[in-house]
Order: structure tokens, then sequence, then C-alpha cells
């Protein structure tokens, strides 16, 4: 095919039907297969397997349901009522209440919201759904405002190994983990038949959202949950530009979006001990991008943005967990994901061409993972994934880059009343070819981590913790090909990271808290970074070296007096994050838009059908240039949030109103430089529930 043939088109229904449920069909055709010969050929010899089975359910259960202080790698979570105190509709709200979280936020209900944990990047994060990665090899990053509150029910950060005993090879592997658990799994365990909502949603700029969802027993070995919520708003607000001494009140403009989220999920028992869980997902939007706001020779060119971007994703994911006796457990998944982004922006000179960059990304996956107890406390873990990622491109003379990713990995751990210990070691190795132009050279790494965890009293909730873990982060393909930029020569990015913690928890009949406090180290070398190789061209390079030295704090506590319920929960992190390059021009400095400091907090006070919640976050200055000069610094922000709900009993229904106010006392705050957040604004919520049957 000749380039001027080379046309991109966008994801159809049809697409999706071809490709991915073909896909998924063998995937899951496959897995059933080999879970039930494995389970049917092993059932005679297994005794009393269904009491194994469940110790070792209940045990990853207890893992979701504890206090941060009981794991020996770092682990957080929000869980569905604590996400209903929150002023949360994506997870990108959300996740702002997680300890040694950045959140890069470009402003406005559309605009692109990226993770960054210990200052890491959002390259470092693997962002997940039910154990099964989502991924972006054109860029790395994953915007988590397109990922809604409303089919989650419980949000997991790890900084570490998953406490997952069937982990696929890519968890292993990334410096920290954000994993998203549907609904659908608790639902398929509890003893409800059916449970559906309605909700409507209005607030400022326009915002005025619609959501159902429906969970059901389809029978006694299925479950089916379906999830569509749509979004629209025009997203505009007020905010003020100061011009020297003149100070000019703008409005954002061009910050509209429309988008529509749909999930299905399902779950089924395939025999007495294998599950099988699907989730298909799809996702549609259009959105405006507003412009960086700066001081321009005329004033009415300030919001003159034409930009749009159009986006379209799917993804199809199954994964079978199989018990095949009372020492072996097996999970086999697979995916087929689809990307499809539209970038626009027509010329304001006649003279110029209109700019219509378009890009396709797919990506085949498959993993198998393997659990065998050698001892009563001791088992060992075994994980292997397959990866195929492309990238078609509309740019002239773009490379269309194939990648294949084989990861495999290794882990022994002992879990003891007092002592645990995680071992475990990934080999990765990535091979690349282009269309045109050069492909990067195969790239491959071993990393291991070790994690103890130590309880000094047996009666006590005294615990200690530390740990060492090797990651790395491949080049993602704007690094390696973006035209002009792009460097094929790129090194992976390589990061070691220690961590030593202590915690106490204490749980009485009415009162319960939880302490931790965790110290760390994280030194990265060979960062990529976008460097001058002139005045007017820039390109990628290895030239980074970052050291992290840090400290997490955490605390909660919950009480309960008569029929009143008061939760408290406060995080702090203080880092420093200095560029220590030999070649640097700037050594010692702070990394920019890397605070010093972050701090949340959250109070909740629920009485019968009414519930209060306020939360505060706090986000230190954050220099935007590696010099560090005064001229470069935003400044620090505190954000209010508050919200009021109550629940009324309909009979066989329950109606929940919620109002909420965001940014409380209209703070004038910028998260990246020029670009300008929102100030106070509101929301209204109501939602019709079946009560549990």
């Amino acid at each position: 095919m000749d380039d001027g043939d080379f046309v991109l088109q966008p994801f159809t229904l049809v697409d999706f039907a071809s490709n991915g449920f073909t896909l998924c069909a063998c995937i899951v055709a496959l897995g059933v297969s080999v879970a039930i010969l494995l389970t049917e050929s092993t059932r005679a010899q297994s005794r009393d397997s269904t009491k194994t089975v469940l110790t070792e359910e209940i045990q990853v259960e207890e893992t979701r349901l504890a206090l941060p202080s009981t794991e020996p790698n770092v682990y957080e979570t929000l869980s569905k009522a604590t996400l209903e105190k929150l002023n949360a509709i994506s997870v990108a709200d959300a996740v702002r209440q997680l300890p040694s979280v950045m959140l890069k936020d470009y402003g406005g209900i559309g605009g692109l919201k990226t993770i960054s944990v210990r200052s890491l990047g959002a390259e470092h994060t693997s962002v997940q759904i039910d154990g099964i990665k989502i991924s972006d090899a054109q860029t790395g990053q994953v915007d988590l405002g397109r990922f809604s509150v409303q089919n989650i029910e419980q949000v997991e950060l790890i900084h570490g190994t998953s406490p997952d005993v069937l982990a696929p090879a890519r968890a292993y592997t990334s410096a920290s983990v954000l994993n998203l658990v549907s609904r659908i799994e608790s639902f398929h365990q509890s003893a409800k038949a059916t449970e559906w909502r309605l909700g409507s949603q209005v607030g400022a700029f326009g915002q005025f959202n619609q959501s159902a969802s429906l969970l059901s027993k389809l029978a006694k070995q299925a479950s089916l949950g379906i999830d569509v919520e749509r979004i629209s708003a025009n997203g505009e607000y007020d905010y003020t530009l100061q011009n020297g001494r003149e100070t000019l009140n703008l409005r954002r403009r061009n910050t509209d979006i429309h988008a529509l989220r749909a999930e299905t999920d399902l779950a089924l028992n395939l025999a007495e001990r294998s599950t099988l869980f699907t989730k298909i997902y799809l996702y549609n939007s259009e959105r405006g991008l507003p412009n960086a706001v700066a001081i321009r020779p005329n004033p009415d060119l300030i919001e003159v943005s034409r930009q749009r971007l159009y986006v379209q994703d799917a993804f199809a994911q199954t994964r079978i967990v199989t018990s095949i006796n009372d020492k072996l457990q097996l999970a086999l998944g697979g995916k087929w994901a689809y990307n499809f982004l539209r970038f626009t922006e027509p010329a304001l000179d006649p003279r110029t061409p209109d700019t219509d960059d378009r890009y396709i990304q797919r990506e085949v996956y498959a993993t198998t993972s393997l659990s065998y107890r050698l001892s009563e406390n001791t088992s060992a873990r075994f994980a292997t994934d397959l990866a195929h990622n492309t990238l078609n491109a509309s740019l002239f003379n773009a490379a269309q880059p194939t990648r294949w990713t084989s990861i495999s990995a290794v882990a022994f751990v002992h879990r003891a009343r007092r002592l645990s210990l995680e071992s475990n070691l990934s080999a990765t190795l990535a091979r690349e070819t282009t269309a045109f132009g050069t492909a990067a050279p195969n790239r491959q790494a071993l990393t291991p981590s070790l994690a103890l965890g130590y309880k000094p009293f047996a009666n006590e909730g005294l615990r200690m913790r530390a740990s060492y873990r090797e990651t790395f982060r491949l080049p993602t393909f704007n690094d390696l090909y973006y035209t002009r930029v792009g460097n094929t020569t790129l090194r992976p990015e390589y990061a070691r990271q220690w961590n030593v913690g202590v915690g106490y928890e204490k749980r009485l009949q009415s009162h319960s808290f939880a302490l931790r406090l965790d110290g760390f180290r994280i030194d990265v070398t060979d960062k990529i970074l976008a460097v001058p190789r002139d005045a007017f061209n820039w390109s990628m390079r290895n030239i980074g070296e970052v050291k992290t030295l840090g400290v997490d704090a955490h605390a909660e506590s919950t009480v309960r007096v008569y029929e009143t319920t008061l939760s408290l929960v406060a995080n702090y992190t203080r880092q420093d994050v200095l560029d220590v390059s030999r070649t640097s021009l700037t050594p010692n400095r702070q990394i920019p838009y890397t605070p010093k400091e972050l701090g949340s907090a959250m109070v909740a006070l629920e009485r019968g059908s009414w519930s209060i919640g306020y939360t505060l976050t706090y986000t230190g200055f954050r220099f935007t240039l590696p010099e560090n000069t005064a001229n470069e610094v935003l400044p620090a922000f505190w954000l209010s949030d508050v919200n009021v709900s109550v629940g009324v009993p309909l009979g066989e229904f329950a109606l929940k109103l919620k109002a909420e106010v965001s940014n409380l006392l209209n703070a004038d705050y910028e998260v990246i430089q020029f670009f300008p957040m929102p100030g106070r604004n509101y929301r209204l919520s109501v939602n019709l529930t079946s009560l549990a049957r």
C-alpha cells in the first residue's frame, strides 16, 4: 500500500463484533475446555477440597477489607461506601484521596486526568480493571476521567506485588498498580437475585448526566451486569487573568464534552471450583480542548481554541479462575482492545492546511498464572503474559510500529501468623518492527523484588514491613517514533524502590483506628526527557537520573455511637524529588510539576438515612521549570468539597438525593501552568435503587 493510499477508519460496532467477539469467544472456549478438563481429571483425587478453596478465598477477601498496615507491601483502598462519601464522578476524582498520589489535571470536566504515584509519572503506574491492565502503548498514560465510579466496588492502590494469588505477570513489573474492582464479583458471591439503579445528575457548567445499571442472577451459576452512562456539559467557567496591573475577566471556551460509556459483565461458575469473569467495555466521546491561557497582544485571541478530540475505545476481556485440587490453582485470561483517537484543528490562516491527525491502537493479550501451595503457609506462583500492540497513524511517514512483549514471573510467598515474606523475579522481552524507518532494538530485563512483614506481638496490632523492588518502563511509541521527535535508540527507564514502614491498628466494638508511617526512596536511571536539538527541534533522550526521598503518613478512625457513625481519614506525603543527573544543568533541584507536600482528609457523619461528607486536599507549590526560580512557582492550593445525602424509602425501592459543592472556598489555582481550574461549582443527583432481594 502506498503512503497516499493509507486511510484510518474509526471504530464501528461491526469491527467490534467481527474482531473482539471472535477473539473473546476463542479465549473463552479455550479456557473453559482447559478448566473443565483439569477440574474433572483431578476431582477424584481431591480430599476436602471445598474447605481448602474457601480458605484461600477468605484470605483474598480479608486483604481487600483490611486496614492499610496489614500487608508487607503498601496497600491502600477506597471501598464502595467510601466512594459514595466523596464528590466523585470519575475515578480521577476519587484517587485524590489516596496517599502519595498526584493527579495531573488539565481542567474542566473533559480535561485529561492522569495519575503520578510517588512522583514516578503515569507511565510507571499500571491501571487495571479486575486485574487486567489497560494499555496505551502510544503514550503510556491512561485518562482516569473516562472511568466512572458507578460500576466500581473498590479502588486499590498497591506499591509492590498484588495480593491476588493469581495475578498476571504484568502486575509484577510496574512500580505501582491502580486496580479497579467491578461490582459483578461481590454481587456474584452475594445472595442477591437482582439489583438495579437509575440515576440523573445536573450541575454547573451545563453538566447533565444520566446513568442506569442492572445486576441480576441469570441462574444459580451465572450473574450479569450492565452499566450505561451518558455525560454532557458545555464545561465553560469564569476565571481571571492578571495582565500587569490589569485584571481580565475571562470565560473558558471550547471545553464541552459529550461521552457515552457502556459496560457488560458476566460471572459464570463453570464447574464446582471454576469461575469465569468477562467484561465488555465501550466508550465514545467528543470534546473540545481549550488552549493554554497566556497574555496575547489581542485579548480576543486568548480563548480561540478550536481543537477537538474524538476518542472511541473498546475492549473485551475474560478471566477464568479454577482450583484444580487442594494445592493447585490456575487462571487463564485474555483481552482484545481497540482505541481510535482523532485530533482536529482548523487553521486560522486559509493558506495553512487544517490539522486532522488520526491514530488507531490495537492490542491482543493473553495471560496464564498458577499458584501451588508448597505447605500450609508457603506457596509458589508462576505467571506468563504475551501481548501484541500496534499503532497506525495518519501522519506523513509514520512508522506504524508493532510490538511483541513477553513477561514471565516466578514468586514465592510465605504467610504465617506473625511473619509474611514475598519474593519474585520477572523477565521481560520486547521485540519491535516498523513498516517505515528503523525499529527500536529488542529489549530485555530481569527485575526482582522482596517484601517482608512482621508482627512482633501476637495480641497487638503493631506491624512492621520493608521492601525492595526493581521495575522498568519501556519507551512508548510516541517516545520512539513520533515525527521529528522520536528516538529509536532510547533505553528503558529503570526504577529501584526501597520502603520501610510501621503500622498499628486496633478494633473495638464501637471504635477502630489505624496508623501507618512509611519512608521510601526511589532511584530512577535513564530518565526519558524531551530536550532541544536546536532552536526549533526537540528529541527524546535518556539524560535523566532522579532520586526521591519521602515519607507517607496515613491515619483513619471510625466511631459508632448509638445510630451515628463518624469516619475520619487523613493522608500526608512529604517528598524531595531531585534531578541528580551527572550532566544536568540544574543538579539537585526539584523536578518540574512535583510538589514537595501532598495531603488529604475526609470526614463523614452518618445517621440513619442521612450522610454528610467533607473532604480536603492540599497540593504544595511546584516549579514549572528545572531551574526552580521564584518566577517558575505554581502556588500551593487547598480544595474543600462538601456533600449531603439522604435516603428516602419507597416501598420496594430506595430514593437517594445528594447535593455536592466542589471547591467550596472558590480557590483560584492551576494544576498545570496556564490551564486555570474551575472555581466553586455544584451538582445535584437523584438515584432510584431497587432494594436487595
